[in-house]
């Protein structure tokens, strides 16, 4: 019996049928109210537009998706960007999914300037499925062609984070990225 059970199991999983059961639980795995917040702090150099996160079945397993699209609203080439994608949880409380997203121009695959006008986006694949109820992302760095970089002025990041979010009792890190060596 024991040995039918086994065979039985692994035509199914063959078949294709526990896959398709498996994207149906990756929709029931998001908060329907969810939530993903754009804070546009690097206009006129950069517009951040159609940020989304989800858990989606992918590669048999359910993975946190996140997307997102810009475009170079300013006059010059943009060499590289830095966004910082925040998640918090249903608590209000900071993930520590929270991350730092470096875009080589275009985008992860096109390393070619992003001209004035032009537009882009990328996607990022988490190794799991994310409690994340809310995720908020901004622009941390620009390099334009011309070598300036520009930063982004974290107290202003954080007086909008505060706006947007009144609910959070602790904004937490605004610069997850490497650890600094102790000193």
């Amino acid at each position: 019996m024991r040995r039918y059970l086994m065979i039985m199991m692994s035509i199914v999983f063959m078949s294709g049928v526990f896959p398709a059961a498996a994207e149906n639980l990756a929709e029931k795995q998001n908060y329907p109210s969810r939530k993903a917040i754009i804070i546009n702090n690097a206009f006129p150099i950069i517009t951040l537009k159609n940020f989304e996160f989800s858990n989606e079945y992918r590669d048999r397993s359910t993975k946190l998706i996140t997307t997102l699209y810009w475009t170079n609203s300013g006059e010059k080439d943009i060499v590289a960007f830095e966004v910082v994608v925040l998640y918090f949880d249903p608590f209000n409380r900071q993930m520590i999914q929270s991350g730092r997203w470096l875009n080589p121009g275009h985008d992860s695959a096109n390393w070619t300037p992003l001209k004035p006008g032009e537009s882009d986006g990328d996607a990022t694949i988490g190794y799991a499925a994310s409690d994340a109820f809310t995720a908020l992302v901004y622009v941390r760095a620009v390099r334009l062609s011309d070598g300036t970089v520009w930063n982004s002025n974290q107290l202003q990041v954080e007086q909008r984070i505060k706006t947007l979010l009144p609910q959070l009792k602790e904004v937490g890190t605004l610069d997850p990225g490497p650890k600094k060596p102790a000193s």
